[in-house]
């Protein structure tokens, strides 16, 4: 072993060249991935624009019920709703609007739509989804649409006892696939309003 004597290199320029190129795919693999996953995980708020607003409804003359419904098995309501009840000699007083609304917002975005329905002599029921408004922190879905549009439902067949042919399903933006879907499920509900 002389130690003046010329060592072969100890890597050859073309195993560097690899290392090297291998870095480069890993890294671009890395941050594709990195990508991929923050997509996966705020895919929801490329659909879904909620809101958590509270603000108080200020329109004179048309008068509201707070509701609180779909408790959780502790007892805890999930979800914030509006009951408003048409005048007794409202011309469709005997039926009931479920209105669900867009997937933007929270319910006072929707004071406008709300008070033209209650023009009509018709109670109005109107909610905000979870995820939406006052109603349970959640990343709403799809899924849990379909799901706040059948609690509602059943808050209103079974805890107001009314007649499933007194309810009116009206959906607008992201709301009217709902309503779409919640009524295939009942049919016995008399009309759909897209």
């Amino acid at each position: 072993n002389d130690p003046l004597r010329p060592q072969l290199p100890l890597a050859s320029g073309r195993w560097i060249a690899g290392a090297i190129l291998a870095s480069l795919a890993a890294a671009v693999l890395c941050i594709y991935a990195a990508i991929c996953l923050l997509f996966w995980q705020g895919q929801w708020q490329l659909v879904f624009h909620p809101s958590h607003s509270s603000a108080a409804l200020s329109a004179p003359g048309l008068k509201r019920q707070e509701v609180r419904f779909d408790a959780t098995e502790t007892g805890e309501p999930r979800m914030d709703g509006w009951w408003i009840p048409a005048a007794e000699d409202g011309h469709y007083a005997e039926y009931t609007v479920l209105f669900l609304r867009d997937g933007s917002g929270s319910l006072p975005d929707s004071l406008a739509q709300l008070e033209a329905l209650h023009s009509l002599g018709i109670n109005v029921f109107a909610f905000d989804y979870r995820g939406f408004g006052t109603s349970v922190s959640l990343h709403p879905s799809e899924k849990s649409l379909r799901q706040d549009a059948e609690a509602a439902w059943s808050y209103l067949t079974g805890t107001r006892h009314l007649a499933p042919g007194n309810i009116v399903f009206y959906g607008e933006g992201l709301g009217a696939a709902v309503a779409a879907e919640s009524a295939a499920r009942h049919p016995e509900s008399p009309a759909l309003i897209l």
